[in-house]
């Protein structure tokens, strides 16, 4: 099978990385960095979670440091990414595909926990099931990412159905807006982003002092809308809510609990999300050069749940 277009624009810039380096492979390692030059969903999900092409660099020179590439001898593929571009062509025979495109590859990519790719990974504290279900949703179809999720098991109270009881008004219409902004743009899952779009579209806690460090909701929005473009209609499509949406309410409730608060209001959201490590909804206020520390600073020293 051939690859598309794009495909064959990564696997381009992935070999050409490779020579940059002066590596004698070709490995995973350098096909996330080919991805770092995708304009695509893929290459900017890997932004938003952190990665960029210097950091990316830096880890594969100090992890995997080779001598120098000699141009006269034949540059190989390392096992990883020959295992990688196997199961894309896979997918894609499976998926009745006449092209290996970015899909395949990226997802792939991620499915390989031996390798370069997955190392540097586990070096900046990221979860391949996370991207992969942020890419996921970003395609706006197809079941939520196939991994093992364990939620933490301390906070047993106040979840039913995976959604907090005893919501205020303000935080019950921030929901009701984070599943209709999904719903709209025919995602497969409501996300963080999609909750950080409602905190900031209500009145309340979140809002107040989100608009007080510079983010409205055009801002949000341009945001989703450049990483999760609107899709064509899925009928059937059941909106679920993402992992890491579910532990944010779970932090949500337990920061309700530990301030002795009868309800959860959009200020509890909004510390959940600060909480959460490496969602996409904290990434993108990172984007935005706002911290989770700042955040949380704000929310306590502001103590008005509504």
């Amino acid at each position: 099978m051939r690859f598309s277009i794009n495909a064959q624009r990564v696997l381009i810039a992935t070999r050409n990385e490779a020579l940059q380096l002066r590596h004698n492979y070709i490995g995973t390692d350098h096909l996330l960095l080919g991805f770092l030059h995708d304009e695509g969903p893929a290459g900017a999900i890997l932004r938003i979670f952190g990665l960029n092409l210097a950091k990316v660099e830096e880890l594969a020179e100090r992890i995997y440091r080779t001598e120098g590439h000699d141009p006269k001898t034949k540059m190989e593929l390392a096992l990883d990414l020959t295992m990688t571009i196997s199961l894309a062509v896979h997918e894609a025979k499976e998926q009745r595909k006449k092209l290996i495109g970015i899909e395949q590859l990226f997802v792939s990519m991620l499915s390989q926990p031996l390798s370069h790719a997955f190392d540097i990974f586990k070096e900046l504290n990221i979860r391949p099931e996370s991207l992969r279900e942020e890419f996921q949703m970003a395609l706006g179809g197809g079941p939520p990412a196939l991994f093992e999720h364990r939620p933490p098991t301390y906070y047993p109270l106040f979840v039913q159905d995976d959604i907090p009881e005893h919501l205020s008004e303000n935080a019950q219409r921030a929901l009701d807006l984070a599943r209709k902004d999904a719903k709209q743009r025919n995602h497969r899952l409501v996300s963080t982003v999609h909750l950080l779009i409602g905190l900031v579209s209500v009145e309340g806690q979140a809002q107040r002092i989100l608009t007080y460090l510079g983010v409205d909701v055009n801002r949000v929005e341009e945001a989703v809308a450049h990483l999760y473009p609107t899709v064509q209609i899925v009928f059937g499509l059941n909106v679920e809510l993402s992992p890491e949406l579910k532990d944010v309410f779970l932090l949500a409730v337990d920061e309700a609990r530990q301030s002795d608060e009868n309800g959860i209001g959009t200020g509890h959201l909004l510390l959940g999300i600060t909480l959460q490590p490496r969602n996409a909804a904290l990434n993108l206020l990172n984007e935005l050069g706002i911290s989770a520390e700042r955040i949380q600073s704000l929310v306590i020293r502001n103590r008005k749940f509504d």
